[in-house]
């Protein structure tokens, strides 16, 4: 099979068939052949690869003058073996050494003395037996499936004679003593000396570069040099690497090969539903990948980038299922220490590794119609280690530059920064996402799936709670509901599993806490207002599912519940909230004036798709002295510019008695006014809060209360030694006004108007 076949079967696997998820199925075994095989491995025999060995060593004589230095190594070399009888069945050199223990050719004469020329045709005789060319034996299936794979990959013969030759010196110790002794181990020396052993005496300056650095086997990471510390010019032979000699000891399809060189194609368990709060930002990226994956456009890249735990590889393999294509990962080493190790100790970067992995992944799928490639955490290829500033590494950036320009895939990329990724490579990003953490709902998705998976169940009020409170990425939620299996517990083994989790990951505890969650008990129908405040709400909700604009003015005091109407309607429209204060904004400050700040919020909100909002409106406007407002200054004007060009929805929040002009009024497309509870509301909800019936003649104490105040209230009463009888109605009655008067409600003016 060659490269445009491979390519073609791997475009022809989908999400659930993939190449790589290919069983290998083993073959029948010929009982004669194993037993064979056996023996020849028992007794120490590589019988095709000495035939090889000597094969070589015939082609070299012959394209090797007598006279040459290099004539009198192979001499050198050959000559215990030859007189050791094995072989030329123990014919020996004319020239003798001059005693019995001396050697006819001493290495250190090398330069100095001739081959003479009996020996010369000795040495040609002996080795003329083996002048046929070897075929590869049934049970060496390793080699052949190395010569299958340089026909996959599309290699010429410049690059699969000498990736054979090398595979073999590194199998047969002769064969590579004998070229480390005669032509030492110096990459170009050796080339030209594999050259005559492959009976192409004019190829050995191809053949260097074919097994050089940088080189396609070097890219494609068939082969890799051991770090010297030295330049380039000092290199040795290469290595081939150790993962593909142990996945290629069995006998398989072309199909099977590719697909083990392809690794596992990802799988997401969500779907680009999942992802709405990203915008319209995916709409394009799903059609630019789809119309680039049926043209066969090259250098097609995107990158996600954001916080980690965000859901960029999920949104990756989303797209990729919504799309029907199969995903291929470029995985990271399995070492803890991020090198991987050879037989021989050698080490090698987990950058260089990755690199030559995505490199032979791209050649691989060269011309497949159904298939696109995920480089996760591209930071690996570009920071020199814990380096933070905005440098790359040169060498790797370089690569990464040429990867960009060239890949034959649509590849996708992740990382936390772009802003530290070098110019040159952000500007080869055909387009890119920003994403946040994933908002409510979508967690609340990935906390059933979680739970459905591990065959357990919460309480659904249980599981919007955790979704609302933690900021948890989808491994940590994974790990907590695992845990909740194992242990048999609840929640509270959820809550301990996350906060170790959290401290181990970020350093505290309380890291994924989510500052601004929503109340569990939170109703919406607890909160008053002067108009349908749940029509109004549903409807808002809609036009932001609906991907339409519009901009609300909530008037209430702080601390009443709007925060939470707020925060509701951004999960409900599947967004993130971003809260800053007008005063905030506002504030003079050296570094970051009140013109950057606005821009900085609204871009912030839009670029991530955040649901914005903006407390304390009456601060653009307010004076010194906090009571005067002035609403034709230079911040208002720009406040009104920024909400009158934001696309997406936002809410500001104004005090009740708070007086707007009509040019600010205008701005927003909906407002509405937050009234207190009414007297049966008040009943219900200290019945529900407390457990208790609120006494009638209790009821005029509680005027202006607002549900936000219950809710104060029941979390600092766990504090009280309360017992949960009449007696403790004066205490908890006390509580509720104080926390009233905390947030600055003045008893004969209730929150909104009455």
């Amino acid at each position: 099979m060659r490269k445009d076949t491979a390519a073609q079967t791997a475009g022809t696997q989908n999400q659930e068939t993939s190449a790589a998820a290919v069983p290998v199925v083993a073959p029948a075994i010929d009982s004669t052949r194993e037993l064979k095989y056996a023996e020849a491995m028992l007794d120490g025999e590589s019988t095709h690869l000495q035939a090889l060995f000597r094969f070589y060593i015939h082609n070299l004589l012959k394209n090797t003058g007598r006279t040459t230095t290099t004539a009198y190594k192979i001499a050198s070399h050959l000559a215990p073996s030859l007189e050791g009888g094995e072989y030329g069945k123990g014919k020996k050199f004319s020239r003798s050494g001059g005693s019995a223990k001396d050697k006819p050719y001493p290495m250190d004469k090398a330069g100095k003395v001739q081959v003479t020329e009996e020996d010369w045709k000795l040495l040609n005789e002996v080795f003329a037996e083996y002048a046929a060319p070897v075929s590869v034996p049934e049970e060496d299936t390793t080699f052949k499936n190395l010569i299958r794979l340089t026909e996959i990959l599309g290699l010429s013969d410049d690059e699969r004679k000498p990736l054979q030759l090398i595979y073999v010196a590194r199998q047969y110790e002769e064969l590579n003593d004998f070229i480390s002794s005669v032509f030492t181990e110096d990459l170009k020396k050796a080339a030209i000396g594999m050259a005559r052993m492959l009976d192409a005496p004019l190829d050995g300056r191809k053949f260097s570069a074919a097994l050089g650095m940088g080189s396609r086997l070097n890219r494609y990471g068939l082969t890799y040099f051991e770090p010297t510390g030295s330049t380039s010019e000092g290199l040795g032979l290469p290595l081939i690497d150790d993962e593909i000699i142990e996945k290629f000891d069995r006998e398989m399809s072309d199909d099977q090969l590719a697909a083990i060189l392809l690794d596992k194609s990802t799988k997401s368990e969500l779907d680009i539903a999942d992802f709405s709060h990203v915008g319209e930002q995916l709409d394009f990226v799903l059609n630019l990948i789809k119309k680039s994956v049926e043209n066969g456009e090259r250098g097609i890249n995107v990158v996600l980038h954001g916080p980690a735990g965000s859901g960029k590889t999920e949104l990756a393999s989303a797209i990729a299922k919504h799309l029907n294509l199969a995903m291929y990962s470029i995985g990271e080493p399995g070492n803890e220490d991020g090198m991987e190790y050879t037989e021989i100790g050698s080490k090698r970067s987990a950058s260089d590794i990755r690199i030559s992995k995505l490199q032979r992944t791209h050649a691989l799928l060269e011309g497949s119609k159904n298939s696109i490639v995920l480089f996760d955490e591209i930071e690996d290829l570009l920071m020199k280690g814990t380096d933070s500033s905005k440098s790359a590494d040169v060498d790797n950036k370089l690569e990464v530059n040429r990867l960009l320009e060239n890949n034959p895939v649509v590849t996708i990329w992740t990382g936390n920064d772009p802003e530290k990724f070098h110019t040159a490579v952000r500007q080869r990003f055909a387009y890119s996402i920003m994403m946040d953490y994933p908002p409510t709902l979508v967690r609340e998705k990935v906390w059933k799936r979680r739970l459905e998976l591990e065959k357990v169940t919460l309480p659904e009020a249980d599981i919007r709670a955790l979704a609302r409170e933690y900021e948890a990425p989808p491994r940590m939620i994974a790990k907590a509901v695992r845990s909740m299996r194992i242990l048999g517990g609840g929640v509270d083994v959820i809550r301990k599993s996350l906060e170790a989790d959290s401290k181990i990951a970020y350093g505290q505890t309380d890291s994924i806490l989510n500052d601004a969650a929503i109340p569990q008990d939170f109703n919406l129908g607890f909160v008053n207002a002067d108009q349908n405040l749940p029509d109004l709400f549903n409807r808002l909700v809609q036009r932001g599912n609906d991907k339409k604009p519009f901009s609300l003015l909530v008037q209430a005091n702080p601390s009443t519940g709007a925060e939470n109407i707020l925060r509701s309607m951004a999960e409900g429209m599947v967004m993130n909230p971003l809260e800053v204060s007008m005063g905030g904004l506002c504030a003079p400050h050296p570094m970051m004036p009140p013109e950057q700040k606005f821009a900085a919020a609204f871009a912030g909100a839009a670029d991530a798709r955040k649901f914005l909002i903006i407390t304390g409106l009456e601060d653009v406007a307010a004076l010194g002295d906090g009571e005067t407002f002035f609403w034709n200054n230079g911040l208002v004007e720009l406040f009104a510019e920024h909400a009158l060009a934001h696309k997406l929805p936002f809410a500001v929040t104004a005090k009740p008695g708070t007086q707007l002009p009509d040019h600010i009024t205008m701005l927003f497309s909906d407002r509405v006014k937050l009234l207190s509870l009414v007297e049966d509301q008040n009943k219900v909800l200290y019945k529900q809060t407390f457990g208790l019936d609120l006494p009638q003649d209790r009821l005029k104490d509680l005027e202006g209360m607002t549900a936000e105040d219950f809710n104060k209230a029941k979390s600092f009463a766990k504090r009280l030694d309360l017992k949960g009888d009449e007696s403790d109605h004066a205490r908890l009655i006390s509580l509720l006004v104080q926390f009233k008067k905390r947030r600055g409600v003045v008893e004969q003016r209730p929150v909104g108007f009455a």
